[in-house]
Formats: C-alpha cells, sequence, structure tokens
C-alpha cells in the first residue's frame, strides 16, 4: 500500500576519544527499532501528513551501555510541503514534526555510574520522557535525496541547554524502495552543565552510515 510504510532496523554504534568513564575507544551492538508509517488524506498532492509509531526493542549491548534495558515507544505527526517538482532546479519539500517519546528506563538512561558508557541520543534522567519537534528541508534528484534537519528532544524540569538539540546534513541515494544507502553527519548542540544531577555527555559528532 503507498499510504503505508513498515520498517525494522538494527545496527553496531561505535565511538572514539572517550574521558572520564567513557573508554577511549569501543562498539558494541544496539537496540533495534521496528515502526510503521501512515498517510493521512490532504487537500492537495502538494502537501503530506503521516503518523508514525515504532517501538525499541533492547536487543543492544547492556554492559556497554549500549541498550537501554526495556522497550520505549515513540509517536509522531509529520506534515509535508512540496515547493516545487519538475523543473531545473532539485525538487524541494519542507517537513514539519512534532512527537512523544516514552522512555522505558525508569532509572534514566545515559552516562553515570559505572559501566554506562551512552553518550548520545536518547540520554534521559530517571522518570523523564521527551516531546519531540524537527524540521527539515529535503531536496530531491531522481535517485538522490539531500536532506538539512534540525532536532530537539524537551526534557520537562530540565534546562534547555542539556535537552538532545542538534543539526545534521546528509543524503540518501537509491531512491525510496530497492537497495539503498544514506549518510548522515550531526552535530549536537546541547552540553553538559555541571551544576545539575543529570550528565548531558554528548559527542562532537556523530556520523551514520546506513545500507537499506
Amino acid at each position: 500500500f503507498k499510504w503505508l510504510h513498515l520498517y525494522g532496523q538494527g545496527g553496531n554504534k561505535s565511538w572514539t576519544g572517550g574521558t572520564g568513564s567513557i573508554p577511549v575507544t569501543g562498539s558494541g551492538l544496539s537496540d533495534s527499532k521496528f515502526g510503521l508509517a501512515v498517510g493521512l488524506p490532504t487537500l492537495g498532492r502538494w502537501q503530506g501528513i503521516s503518523l508514525s509509531a515504532s517501538t525499541v526493542i533492547p536487543t543492544g549491548d547492556e554492559a556497554l551501555g549500549l541498550s537501554e534495558g526495556t522497550g520505549s515507544r515513540q509517536a509522531e505527526l509529520t506534515v509535508s510541503h512540496r515547493l516545487w517538482q519538475n523543473s531545473q532546479l532539485p525538487e524541494m519539500n519542507i517537513h514539519l514534526s512534532m512527537g512523544k517519546r516514552w522512555n522505558g528506563n525508569e532509572a534514566g538512561f545515559g552516562n553515570y555510574g559505572a559501566g554506562q558508557f551512552q553518550s548520545w541520543y536518547p540520554l534521559y534522567p530517571a522518570g523523564k520522557d521527551f516531546t519531540l519537534l524537527s524540521g527539515a528541508v529535503e531536496f530531491r534528484r531522481e535517485k538522490v535525496d539531500m536532506f538539512f534537519e534540525y532536532n530537539e528532544a524537551q526534557l520537562s524540569d530540565v534546562p534547555r541547554a542539556e535537552w538532545h538539540r542538534s543539526l545534521s546534513a546528509g543524503f540518501h541515494w537509491g531512491g525510496h524502495t530497492g537497495w539503498g544507502m544514506s549518510l548522515n553527519y550531526e552535530v549536537p548542540l546541547g552540553r553538559d552543565l555541571p551544576e545539575t544531577e543529570f550528565i548531558a555527555a554528548y559527542p562532537d559528532v556523530i556520523t551514520s552510515i546506513s545500507f537499506s
């Protein structure tokens, strides 16, 4: 069905340049994620609305802090608008999303305590869920998509400086069916505040390579 998208993903995470309680280098399996997205009726072919839901399956290496150790759920609403198509310039789309992530680990998850080396999204203190906001600009030409994106995961009663906020850029080659490859370069904007208990140990950059 064109209006229904099902997906599953898993992978391996590795890091370098660790300091303090985080080893200098390391790697291990990460959690898996399964979800679906449903396209909703719109007013015209230039607009798009989708509702997505997903769940995290704790398949990662919990000893290395690469697994939440329990499932987390997420729901998101995305509104898209196509600015132009069939011109000399690449097709351009704008996407705006808002959602909620119900974090499953009641003790919190992140770089705190012995053996907890997690230092990228998701990081959250005990009993906190994410309110998700994001915006992206996408350029498409035949089988190549290029995008620029801003993401924000808000935490109540946590200073905005320690939220997961990031700017990213990347591309996907291969269209939307068949084999494909994606490359994403992400720069986290959040930083740790020493006066708070939550340790927002975000890395300097995150590079992701995916095959689908």
